[in-house]
């Protein structure tokens, strides 16, 4: 069997390993991902994904066709990750969330077996339902409800939309600001942006894959000390005149301000604890 790093040219016969959501990680300049191949017949035979995240190599998804297991490629990907990494300047070394342990025990023993280490720790996503927002103060206050700034992206022209694609990219390294998701893989009747003299200073976007909802993306000029708390009200009253109570909504927290936010607004939600696999570089064993 043979490996290789995906690139742009390359990725293409990987795809239908890799769920719909994690495609743009592939072409994302952070991207580290493995592909597996048979040397014969040049099939595609397994693929894991990793990308960047400060400083770490973050593995996001694994896997081998079923025809092709038991022949360790998903350890020949991982090795192969780990000494691509360790090349890579500033990189403090492999790291994956497994969530629960016994639904992802064979990732786990693989991992144990090359020297990960285990914690616990909190996750960064929180989960609630449209019923909850409907109880919440924030947005049943119905003086709250309107706010002539913000408009949902459904009826934005495309040169404002693009005007603030260019905004976010000149905006200094570090700004965690990098959209994660497509225009054509949001739900535009929920997302909404926040105008201000005719130019956009904030958008929020959200994310439907059947029922659920997921807020995929916050950004607000920090000049508009109102655009956030306006965007999310429009969004979510949205919701409530839209989908059913039961309707499951994800929020992540990126970094201590959003869950600061996510914890005032529901002070009653609790974050998962989760399992985090971590292999720092310099431990014994690595490849050189």
């Amino acid at each position: 069997m043979g490996l290789i790093l995906l690139t742009e040219e390359n990725k293409s016969a990987f795809l239908s390993y890799v769920p719909s959501y994690l495609h743009a990680e592939l072409s994302e300049p952070e991207s580290v991902s493995i592909g597996t191949f048979d040397d014969d017949s040049g099939i595609a035979t397994g693929v894991l994904v990793g990308n960047v995240f400060n400083n770490w190599v973050e593995i996001l998804w694994v896997y081998v066709a079923e025809e092709y297991r038991e022949h360790g490629l998903a350890r020949s990907m991982l090795r192969e990750l780990i000494a691509h990494a360790g090349d890579v300047r500033d990189i403090d070394g492999i790291t994956a969330q497994l969530g629960d342990k016994d639904a992802h025990m064979p990732l786990y023993n693989l991992l144990r077996s090359e020297l990960f280490v285990f914690r616990n720790e909190e996750d960064s996503i929180y989960t609630l339902t449209v019923s909850m927002l409907t109880g919440n103060p924030f947005w049943s206050d119905a003086a709250h409800k309107g706010g002539s700034e913000v408009m949902s992206l459904k009826d934005l022209p495309t040169y404002i939309l693009d005007s603030f694609e260019k905004n976010i990219a000149a905006l200094p390294e570090g700004v965690p600001v990098s959209r994660p998701v497509p225009w054509d893989d949001c739900d535009l009747n929920f997302s909404v942006g926040y105008l201000k003299e005719d130019k956009m200073k904030g958008l929020l976007l959200i994310a439907r894959e059947d029922e659920d909802m997921e807020l995929s993306f916050a950004y607000a000029d920090p000049e508009e000390k109102l655009a956030l708390a306006a965007m999310l009200r429009a969004s979510g009253n949205k919701v409530i005149e839209s989908m059913p109570p039961e309707t499951m909504i994800s929020l992540t927290a990126l970094n201590s301000a959003s869950a600061a936010i996510v914890e005032k607004l529901f002070p009653d939600i609790e974050r998962r604890t989760v399992l985090r696999a971590i292999r720092p570089f310099g431990v014994r064993g690595d490849m050189q």
